[in-house]
């Protein structure tokens, strides 16, 4: 299991292309309901956006309910849009008022509401997909997926979230193809097709009620990063999918809210829940069942160029990819795969 010849192709060449933002989806699984969940603080002008791009390309608008919920927002601006879209019926608004923290504000939400399907979307999403809510809805009536996530795409329109990738930069999870082109498959076009992936980003993500139920939703104490890994761990542990689905398509304005961990407090909480995560999980914090090791990671790239492997390394990953499910996490059972 060595590299003996590579071959440098187009990304377009000899490729499946995967199905467009633009295209509708052909059918739908169903007329579950789905609560779409945001948390929000100010900022009426994002806002606004994103309740309009998510309204706008519905399929079915009378079964998908929108909760926002309100941390302390203060600006007049935001306050009138809260209360505008309230008496227009198009959103509910649940306010609260304690410290920030992402995962438990989702779970009061999911608390409040039985719907069928929940999706977690930050309020800087604009969405792309005409019927996002079929793409949705067909992706998750599959048995054995039990949480998809977006592809997500930077304002200039290239790739901020292809799925997650685990132990990547310095044993830090990482999204795939940061900064590609939208047009750019990436490796075997795992950029632009459904494929398994170990992890999803949190800005715009859909899950099973009654799974996110079965695993408890999210990890309160991960108050501001990692609750969206943990949570996809949890739900591939109890035997499901994670699945990467291009076909639901989003621009991001990345961390617009909140801010970038540029100061040293914000690395700091980050690095300590980052060591929460690696007492939690060891090794499915390392391990990467969707990236062949030969592809060598520079960076936060995940595909970098290609090396060698020693004897013990190739052997390590044949033991994980024999597996009855290499997905799965603490055990070897496994739910039928869509991938």
């Amino acid at each position: 299991p060595r590299i003996l010849s590579s071959k440098r192709i187009s990304d377009a060449a000899a490729m499946t292309p995967s199905p467009s933002a633009s295209e509708k989806p052909r059918c739908s699984h169903g007329n579950e309901r789905i609560l779409v969940i945001i948390p929000t603080r100010d900022q009426a002008d994002i806002l606004r956006s994103c309740l309009d791009t998510l309204k706008e390309k519905l399929s079915n608008p009378d079964a998908v309910d929108v909760l926002v919920v309100d941390h302390r927002s203060t600006k007049a601006d935001a306050l009138n849009l809260l209360s505008e879209r309230v008496l227009s019926g198009d959103i509910a608004v649940m306010h609260v008022d304690e410290p920030f923290n992402w995962g438990r504000f989702n779970n009061l939400a999911a608390t409040r509401q039985s719907h069928d399907i929940l999706v977690f979307a930050n309020n800087d999403i604009e969405f792309l997909t005409p019927g996002w809510d079929d793409v949705v809805r067909n992706s998750l009536a599959d048995e054995g997926v039990g949480i998809i996530g977006a592809r997500l795409l930077y304002p200039d329109l290239t790739i901020q979230h292809a799925g997650i990738a685990m132990g990547i930069n310095q044993g830090r999870p990482v999204h795939e193809g940061v900064g590609a082109d939208m047009a750019s498959g990436g490796p075997m076009n795992r950029w632009r097709r459904p494929r398994q992936a170990s992890a999803v980003t949190g800005a715009l993500m859909a899950v099973k009620r009654r799974i996110f139920e079965t695993v408890e939703g999210f990890d309160e104490r991960l108050a501001v990063a990692y609750n969206d890994i943990d949570l996809c761990l949890r739900i591939r542990e109890a035997g499901f999918c994670v699945l990467y689905d291009p076909r639901l398509e989003a621009i991001h304005h990345e961390s617009k809210t909140r801010g970038h961990n540029v100061d040293d407090a914000r690395v700091a909480w980050d690095d300590g829940e980052l060591t929460d995560m690696y007492d939690k999980w060891g090794e499915a914090m390392l391990h990467e069942p969707g990236k062949n090791p030969h592809w060598v990671s520079g960076g936060s790239r995940a595909h970098d160029g290609y090396c060698d492997l020693s004897m013990n390394q190739i052997l390590h990953h044949l033991d994980h990819s024999a597996a009855v499910n290499p997905w799965a996490i603490g055990q070897q059972t496994s739910k039928p795969s869509p991938v």
